[in-house]
Parts: structure tokens; C-alpha cells; sequence
């Protein structure tokens, strides 16, 4: 599967990929995690993998070794912007390279919502209200509509780095430093 590359600004990210995102159920990783996908051909309900937020590890989903999805499909704009506040799945802080893995209709009915969760667990674990949901088996990548790999362009604006970017600027400074020091 030919995966469809986007290079943007974090300014522009809201205008690109929300047409994209706000019909479709999604799975979004890291790169590092991509890579993974897709070489064993399965997006998996995998501990293992890279977190990719600070509070995953308390994660309804993760817990369970779901697979964590957002479904944009169904929610009010209120319900939307609510969950968007708590998680910003469009200009992730914690991934500097996002994967959008855009999953297939056929798919769909077997999902578990997040009022599932609600009702098992109440608030004690972490979840996203209105559009976070899960899939209990693994999903074959060729079951994927699409695949979109974000390349974020930096606008030169030190307030639009998320911290994983930042945290990747400072090393690249600091390596210059060195290297200069020992010209």
C-alpha cells in the first residue's frame, strides 16, 4: 500500500488533514511504530510499542491490548472540539512524524466505543470521551484505506514545536556545539 506523504506547517495542519480525518475511524502512531506496522503487515494491539502520550500506559485501551482508534464519523462539533481539547490528534504533541492509518468501512461495526469503557471502568483509566474507540483483533494494514504519513514543516516559530520536536532541535543544537568546539 502506497502511503500518501504530507508536508506541512503545524499552521496548516487543521486545514489539511481535518477533511480527511473527520469522515473516517483512524489509528494514529508514531514513525517508529509505523515502521513496525508496517513490516509485520498488522496494526496490533501491541504493549510493546513506543507510548505515545505520557498516559497511555493507563489507557482503557492499552490495558486490554486494544487497538486504539478515533471515529470523527459520528460526534456532534461540541463532542468533537471536547475530545480534541483533552487530545490533539491533529498536531500531536508527544509525535514529531505522525501515521494516520485510515481504517476500512468493513471494519467499523466491530468496534468497542468509548461509552463501552465509560460503563466498565467509569473515569479510573484513560480514554477519550466521544471519539475513542477500539478493535479487539489485529487489523491487516492491506485493510486500510489509506495510509498518511505527516511531515510536519517547521514554520521557524519556537511556540509551534511540540515537545518531541523541540526536544530534537535542542540535541541538533547541541551537537553543533560540540562540533564547533572541536573545530
Amino acid at each position: 500500500m502506497r502511503i500518501r506523504e504530507l508536508n506541512i506547517t503545524k499552521g496548516d495542519a487543521y486545514k489539511k488533514l481535518w477533511p480527511i480525518l473527520k469522515e473516517n475511524i483512524f489509528h494514529l502512531t508514531s514513525a517508529n511504530n509505523a515502521k513496525k506496522i508496517l513490516k509485520d503487515g498488522m496494526i496490533k494491539g501491541d504493549v510493546t510499542l513506543e507510548k505515545i502520550h505520557e498516559q497511555s500506559m493507563n489507557s482503557y485501551g492499552r490495558k486490554r491490548s486494544l487497538i486504539c482508534l478515533f471515529d470523527l464519523r459520528n460526534s456532534e462539533a461540541k463532542e468533537k472540539k471536547e475530545a480534541y481539547d483533552k487530545f490533539d490528534f491533529i498536531r500531536p504533541e508527544y509525535i514529531s512524524e505522525p501515521y494516520y492509518f485510515i481504517i476500512d468501512d468493513k471494519l467499523h461495526r466491530s468496534l468497542v466505543d468509548w461509552e463501552t469503557a465509560q460503563k466498565e471502568v467509569g473515569y479510573s483509566e484513560i480514554f477519550i470521551p466521544y471519539i475513542e474507540c477500539w478493535y479487539s483483533q489485529e487489523i491487516p494494514v492491506k485493510s486500510c484505506k489509506q495510509i498518511i504519513r505527516v511531515n510536519f514543516q517547521w514554520d521557524g516559530n519556537l511556540d509551534t514545536l511540540s515537545i518531541a520536536e523541540l526536544d530534537s532541535y535542542i540535541s541538533k543544537l547541541e551537537a553543533d556545539i560540540e562540533k564547533a568546539k572541536k573545530s
